[in-house]
């Protein structure tokens, strides 16, 4: 595990596969978001935490996460707890069924990611990995409900000038909607 003050400030980067990041030029809650995998809406960051930017270079096989939670502990002397704590959240929920299964992944399907040119589409993922991208955007934790444990394919356009609006009509026309709640969750 090495982690290092980034030396130049181009846009970051990362890359990682089974245990083995490489990032660049990444903020120190990203750091936190590979050693924990909470969102950043999921995090409650005191004021002491570190700037600036960093590089990372993980390439261990065994415990990946545990390494690098000590070795932010010992670089940093930052040690992170998980609790519960009551938040506003959204729930995504199935508002038009009949929708939604058109955007349900064919069977066999692989899974896939694409963005570009201020879009962002998923093929055959599970709705757990779209939250993170509402939850970016709407600046709260996402919930998903049980009935959508499928594989689904949905696109986003990302260049609208009013995003939660554009994000909750694209939604919508996929059979889904945000609902505001005050839940008890997990938070970093």
């Amino acid at each position: 595990v090495i982690i290092r003050p980034s030396r130049y400030s181009a846009a970051g980067s990362m890359g990682s596969h089974v245990g083995r990041s490489i990032a660049h030029n990444i903020d120190f809650a990203t750091l936190l978001y590979d050693a924990y995998s909470f969102s950043r809406q999921r995090m409650i960051l005191p004021a002491s935490v570190p700037e600036g930017q960093f590089d990372l270079m993980l390439t261990l096989w065994d415990h990946p996460t545990e390494a690098l939670q000590k070795a932010i502990q010992r670089q940093f002397g930052f040690t992170a707890r998980r609790e519960t704590r009551e938040m506003d959240v959204l729930w995504l929920k199935v508002k038009d069924p009949t929708l939604l299964a058109l955007h349900t992944s064919a069977s066999g399907s692989k899974r896939h990611f694409k963005s570009g040119k201020g879009m962002m589409a998923w093929t055959s993922c599970p709705m757990a990995f779209m939250v993170e991208f509402l939850e970016g955007n709407f600046g709260k934790p996402v919930m998903v409900r049980p009935e959508l444990s499928g594989k689904y394919d949905i696109t986003f356009q990302e260049d609208a000038q009013d995003m939660e609006q554009a994000l909750a009509d694209e939604l919508a026309q996929a059979g889904l909607e945000l609902v505001p709640s005050r839940e008890p969750i997990e938070m970093l």
